[in-house]
């Protein structure tokens, strides 16, 4: 029955898929998009198909590595492709991708994984990427700085500002990670607001929702900690892995552009460093 659903929410995400781009082609120039298709062959568009497949199935080990090895709990092959999948989707249609990592702890818990596991999970995951992110985006900015340096132009530098805001947003979640008491005594001074306080036990249907998420906060800090100090050994084949799946990401950028742009003297890590500064 589980398998019957995973594969219905994957047919409908993908129908989804196709049909927002049949919109985008329309709204185009279609004769331009189709002259664009020559440049893929089938054999192409299949080994940048299986270059995105492997990088989710990447993905999806390295995350039942962290649950089985670290949090000690179940889970198969298939539910782990199936959230790291349907993660994907989300990501894509939701504002700033945030929809992907909550629908993705939303699936864990359903699981049987307790949320606060599943948030260190998704956290982890997020300042993993930012980490790696960072290292190849610097490349990228200095070798290209005086680009998105550029006096005259404007969305060069609102790029900058909003990478400026996203490795902001890692030191945020790094800090929440290992202390994430304070969000619990940021939450409690709101309870003295009727509105939010009445929000918030309509949500959690507890009166003492303040306390409860105190309990959560201190649930999330000790299993940050066992994988980030007592498990680092398995931390590092996560990163490891992860790195190695979001250069999978980059590969199949880097042979589209080289089939499109064959006069181009393209470089992998000058494509990877624009790519991870631009995302």
């Amino acid at each position: 029955m589980k398998k019957r659903s995973y594969g219905v929410n994957i047919i409908i995400a993908i129908a989804f898929g196709i049909g927002v781009s049949t919109l985008l082609v329309l709204k185009s120039d279609v004769k331009e998009v189709l002259r664009n298709f020559k440049y893929f062959s089938p054999i192409s568009i299949f080994v940048f198909l299986s270059v995105f497949i492997l990088g989710t199935i990447l993905d999806s080990t390295r995350m039942l590595i962290v649950i089985r090895k670290s949090l000690n709990k179940t889970m198969n092959f298939l539910d782990s492709f199936y959230n790291n999948l349907m993660g994907y989707f989300f990501a894509l249609i939701t504002p700033f991708a945030l929809g992907g990592q909550v629908y993705q702890v939303f699936h864990m818990a359903k699981l049987g994984i307790k949320t606060e596991q599943a948030t260190n999970v998704m956290m982890t995951r997020f300042v993993e990427y930012m980490m790696i992110s960072t290292v190849f985006s610097l490349y990228g900015f200095f070798r290209y700085k005086d680009v998105f340096l550029a006096g005259t132009l404007v969305a060069p530098k609102l790029i900058v500002a909003g990478y400026m805001v996203s490795l902001s947003s890692m030191g945020f979640v790094f800090i929440s990670m290992f202390y994430p008491i304070w969000m619990s005594k940021s939450l409690s001074k709101l309870k003295g607001v009727k509105p939010f306080h009445a929000m918030m036990r309509k949500i959690t249907k507890k009166e003492d929702w303040d306390e409860s998420f105190t309990k959560w906060t201190l649930n999330l800090k000790k299993s940050v900690e066992n994988l980030w100090l007592k498990d680092f050994h398995i931390l590092m084949v996560d990163i490891t892995l992860n790195l190695v799946a979001l250069l999978c990401q980059v590969l199949t950028l880097f042979l589209i552009l080289k089939s499109i742009f064959h006069d181009l003297p393209l470089n992998f890590l000058d494509v990877a460093g624009i790519y991870f500064f631009l995302t």
